[in-house]
């Protein structure tokens, strides 16, 4: 399971998740959107809970190629592909 749901500032661990990764590298994240969380009566004042489309454009942002699948029931697969040429 992801660790993303403990990850206060999403802007920045992309953006270090971004930098670490070698050109041409790839990033798998499997997470559970905010309303699949919701729903399971997960605590909003521990866990930080984002839709798909808020993950996957923080990822976008830094210069990752996103990729979004759903992998089974409410779990999803973000794919985030560093581009060779960074």
């Amino acid at each position: 399971r992801s660790v993303l749901y403990f990850i206060s500032d999403l802007d920045a661990f992309a953006r270090e998740i971004f930098r670490v990764t070698q050109p041409g590298g790839a990033v798998f994240m499997i997470f559970s959107d905010k309303s699949a969380l919701q729903r399971r009566g997960f605590d909003p004042e521990v866990f930080h809970m984002r839709t798909l489309d808020e993950v996957a454009e923080s990822f976008r942002q830094v210069g990752f190629e996103v990729e979004l699948e759903q992998v089974k029931g409410a779990y999803w697969c973000l794919v985030g592909e560093k581009p060779h040429h960074v």
